[in-house]
């Protein structure tokens, strides 16, 4: 039923990304309140990496906290139809998604990803990659992350994804839309995490499960 696909040989998000390391045109767009776009094209298909920047208002720890509770997608984040928790120990879990292709004649996505939290010194990440994925629109490869990066009083969202579709579209389309969704997607975490940060004990119990998982 279900296509499980080996992550071992395509193409890779790069995660040493950091604030310092942009362009001075990104960093310029991010300071003056927009979300920036990039794109790497020299991957092994036709599909891009997509990376989204966005400068937040918030904490670092609180909004990996709040990404982090997998359950609580659906309904903050727009695309996401399901996000249920299949299995989940530590900082590890794995998560099954149905995605709103945003497409009238292109059935939902399906797909279950194997999601990893850690701090990497003064930095917090996810990191996910593929489990399983099925129907007609299913991606055959994923793999991802978000990093949260203090930038003075302020919150580096770094997004990345890369994914290949098991669907005979355009690579073009497939590209821009994803970069778009994936846009909506950091600005819909935005919006979410500043809806928490305004209940303290919201940020509480989202902070303190989020420590657990990590261990501490």
């Amino acid at each position: 039923m279900f296509g499980v696909t080996s992550n071992a040989e395509h193409s890779k998000c790069n995660r040493t990304l950091r604030y310092d390391g942009l362009s001075e045109s990104i960093k310029t767009k991010l300071q003056n309140g927009k979300t920036a776009l990039a794109a790497d094209s020299k991957t092994d298909s036709d599909f891009h990496i997509g990376y989204v920047f966005k400068l937040v208002d918030l904490d670092a720890e609180l909004v990996m906290a709040v990404f982090s509770s997998y359950s609580e997608q659906k309904g903050n984040i727009r695309s996401l139809l399901e996000s249920t928790v299949e299995d989940q120990k530590g900082n590890w879990a794995r998560v099954k998604y149905e995605l709103d292709t945003g497409h009238v004649l292109i059935p939902n996505s399906h797909y279950s990803v194997n999601d990893v939290v850690s701090k990497e010194n003064n930095t917090f990440l996810m990191y996910w990659n593929l489990a399983y994925s099925w129907g007609l629109s299913k991606p055959t490869y994923i793999d991802g992350y978000m990093r949260t990066e203090p930038v003075g009083a302020r919150t580096l969202i770094l997004y990345c994804n890369y994914a290949i579709p098991d669907i005979g579209l355009a690579p073009d389309t497939v590209n821009e839309d994803g970069l778009e969704a994936m846009k909506n997607t950091v600005e819909d975490i935005s919006k979410w995490v500043t809806k928490v940060s305004r209940d303290q004990a919201k940020v509480n119990r989202h902070i303190e499960r989020f420590r657990g998982m990590l261990g501490n």
